[in-house]
């Protein structure tokens, strides 16, 4: 109704608002008073009450129509000035004065979903979101779906509000039980927010959420997308400490779609793990067969899409451990030191590799240069004292070893190479 008369005043520019306003409030309230007077001279008996209240409704309604009205002719006015190049003091004081005819329509009509979504609208463009948030929470009131519920989550969920996100999508998912989509949403709710927690080293919260997460999650296992929810499974594994699971669903994943390059990634990064632990623990060959199938995981990655420098590096670094295709690992890192040429750790598995290679002096190099731009490494400086070795400086091999371990005291593998030496 307001849309259309809107419609029919625009066809006469000229008649002031103003006047329309107050015609309207005038009438109204005229045709109150007179009618009420009617009915008190004429009726005292109980009807009077039911009479008063439709009174009123006609008082509400003439009101609502009057302020909607000059709330829609301040918003056009600001229109009409805008697309003219005019932007002065008036357009801003009209658009506020409009927010405010329709606060004024909405006391007058509070159930009208319309006017809400019109408030919702305009505060939105004036970057009034609590005031949007306002607005679809008396919507969600008024007639919950699951599209306004879901909306609200959206809102609660930008603006930090986790907790009651959740309760929106849970009650958007109650309205449509068959959109799984709205369950996972509330499983991505606690994910985010155990990665918040654990950045602000708030690790006991965040285990709870993600423990939460993949509660939740095990509920959407048996739909459709199951690789998608293994893999995210899987992940959650890993957050909690369980390497052994994750890998074991990132399996699953892989049978269930070989083009999923995601579980690779993730599997081969669980197993370049376990082969650090088994280097440091001094278990040189079982590390070895961990470096190998991280490095045919990875290869069915790299190059087969384009991949970015990390993943180059990645890929080359564990074919150096496993000391297969270096020349290919050896393409691999110089491909990813074109876009990054000062990194440290990407000089590092070009030294490695040049070193695997027996061209020792090349790898002295690249060792010396990465370990300027980061001295700290124990990785690093555990290579370095390698190479010395290798070219028969048993002392600056000590030198790098000692410093390898006072980083990581814990380095069996190191401490086995400095054993050699006394």
């Amino acid at each position: 109704m307001y849309l259309c008369s809107l419609r029919l005043f625009n066809r006469k520019k000229r008649l002031s608002f103003d006047v329309i306003l107050k015609t309207g409030i005038v009438l109204s309230l005229f045709l109150g008073l007179a009618t009420t007077n009617s009915f008190a001279a004429a009726n005292s008996d109980s009807n009077f009450t039911t009479y008063l209240y439709r009174l009123e409704a006609v008082r509400d309604q003439a009101l609502t129509y009057a302020y909607y009205l000059r709330s829609a002719y301040l918003r056009e006015r600001v229109n009409h000035l805008l697309s003219s190049g005019r932007i002065c003091k008036r357009a801003r004081n009209d658009i506020f004065e409009s927010v405010c005819m329709l606060e004024k329509t909405l006391e007058y009509s509070p159930d009208s979903i319309a006017l809400w979504l019109e408030y919702a609208n305009i505060n939105g463009q004036l970057g009034r979101i609590d005031k949007v948030i306002q607005s679809y929470e008396q919507i969600v009131k008024i007639a919950p779906s699951t599209l306004f519920c879901q909306q609200l989550g959206n809102f609660y969920e930008l603006y930090d509000m986790p907790e009651l996100a959740v309760k929106q999508y849970e009650q958007a998912f109650k309205l449509s039980p068959d959109d799984i989509f709205l369950k996972e949403r509330i499983v991505d709710v606690y994910i985010e927010q155990g990665f918040k927690n654990a950045r602000n080293a708030d690790y006991e919260l965040s285990k709870t959420q993600f423990v939460t997460a993949r509660k939740k999650l095990k509920e959407l296992i048996n739909y459709r997308n199951k690789a998608r929810y293994l893999l995210k499974y899987g992940l959650l594994c890993e957050l909690l400490g369980e390497p052994d699971k994750a890998l074991k669903e990132y399996k699953k994943v892989i049978s269930l779609d070989p083009d999923e390059t995601d579980a690779y990634i993730r599997a081969s990064r669980i197993y370049s793990a376990m082969g650090e632990k088994n280097l440091r623990d001094g278990k040189t060959e079982s590390a070895k067969q961990k470096y190998k199938t991280a490095s045919e995981l990875m290869l069915k990655v790299v190059p087969a899409r384009k991949s970015k420098t990390e993943l180059l590096n990645f890929t080359a670094y564990i074919l150096a451990l496993s000391g297969e295709k270096l020349d290919f690992a050896e393409k691999l890192v110089k491909e990813a030191l074109k876009d990054n040429n000062e990194n440290s750790a990407y000089i590092d598995t070009l030294g490695w590799i040049l070193f695997k290679k027996g061209n020792v002096n090349a790898a002295l190099k690249k060792m010396i240069h990465a370990n300027q731009l980061t001295s700290d490494d124990p990785v690093l400086t555990d290579h370095l004292g390698d190479i010395y070795y290798k070219l028969g400086q048993p002392e600056k091999a000590k030198e790098m070893w000692e410093k390898s371990l006072s980083i990581d005291a814990n380095n069996i593998s190191v401490k086995n190479k400095l054993n050699k030496l006394r």
